[in-house]
């Protein structure tokens, strides 16, 4: 159980050995990202290998973030279908997201697509966008 003064601002949980992450982990990192959905500014998760129901899993607990400034997923095998669901994070009104960091993905030219359509939006404050090394 987490204490209730206990305030985390950052999630760094980047995984580059190549171990196995288990569905249960993500699971977790889920639960772990709503619980302190309030909080949490920066969540780094590179390199953590997400699947279909784990990016859609990922994404309902990414839409929680109320405070949400830089988040990083690169490395983490998303698929254009996938992005979708984490497309959820920039719904928080107002979205105070600055840094989105998608490299060495498996984004495609309609998840750019998706992602413009975001950016133009007036509820995005983007300033950093990286989808280098993708299907682009």
């Amino acid at each position: 159980q987490w204490k209730d003064n206990l305030r985390l601002r950052k999630i760094n949980v980047a995984h580059t050995n190549g171990g196995k992450i288990t569905d249960r982990s993500i699971a977790n990192l889920c639960n772990i990202v709503r619980h302190f959905s309030t909080s949490l500014t920066h969540v780094n998760l590179s390199y953590v290998p997400l699947d279909g129901r784990s990016e859609s899993d990922l994404g309902a607990a990414l839409g929680t973030l109320k405070n949400i400034e830089v988040l990083v997923l690169r490395g983490c095998k998303i698929s254009h279908k996938g992005f979708k669901d984490i497309l959820h994070v920039f719904s928080i009104v107002p979205s105070l997201l600055n840094t989105l960091d998608l490299e060495h993905n498996n984004l495609t030219h309609a998840a750019v697509a998706a992602i413009c359509g975001v950016i133009e939006g007036e509820n995005c404050s983007l300033t950093s966008l990286n989808v280098g090394y993708n299907l682009i």
